[in-house]
């Protein structure tokens, strides 16, 4: 090809399944620019960012619903990595959510039922861990817990990615 409108027909082209992109190649300059579809894109993406710190800041973001497109895109041989992370994930917080409200629901047993806020803000700031204060109002007020809070609490520490971790081959099961 010869040209932009040549690259304009190739970007503007339909994407085909399963495949990579196309090369296209300037015979004037012996110039190749590579073009790679979304699918690949994404693919990509996954193969070389999927780790337990990434599928955690996906569920953070996004929730389950996050998940399945991300596993929409993923070849087949992560997807048990995929469910094993988020299932362990997801226990983590509901653990962390559960171990809130039972923090709140001791501390509420040892008030009076009509307690004034002022009263009940001194006892959160003497019996209450400073991290889980936020939570206490919230649950007071009849919020929840503070979600974002919580998935800041569990989250993991930076690992290498499954792709890295396994040297660019997929792991044998």
């Amino acid at each position: 090809y010869d040209g932009f409108e040549a690259m304009d027909k190739v970007v503007s082209s339909p994407e085909r399944s399963n495949a990579e992109g196309y090369i296209v190649h300037y015979k004037s300059t012996n110039t190749r620019v590579k073009v790679k579809f979304s699918e690949y894109l994404e693919i990509h993406k996954i193969a070389t960012g999927l780790s337990e710190f990434s599928l955690h800041s996906l569920l953070a973001s996004g929730g389950r619903e996050k998940i399945e497109e991300y596993r929409s895109y993923a070849p087949e041989e992560f997807l048990n990595f995929i469910d094993e992370n988020v299932a362990k994930i997801e226990k983590r917080y509901n653990a962390e959510e559960s171990r809130i409200k039972k923090v709140y629901e001791d501390l509420v047993t040892k008030l009076p039922k009509d307690v004034e806020q002022k009263d009940f803000a001194l006892a959160v700031q003497k019996e209450i861990p400073k991290e889980l204060n936020s939570h206490m109002f919230s649950l007071r007020a009849g919020r929840g817990v503070n979600a974002k809070s919580v998935w800041e609490s569990i989250k993991p520490a930076y690992t290498k990615s499954f792709w890295s971790a396994n040297n660019g081959r997929i792991a044998e099961e």
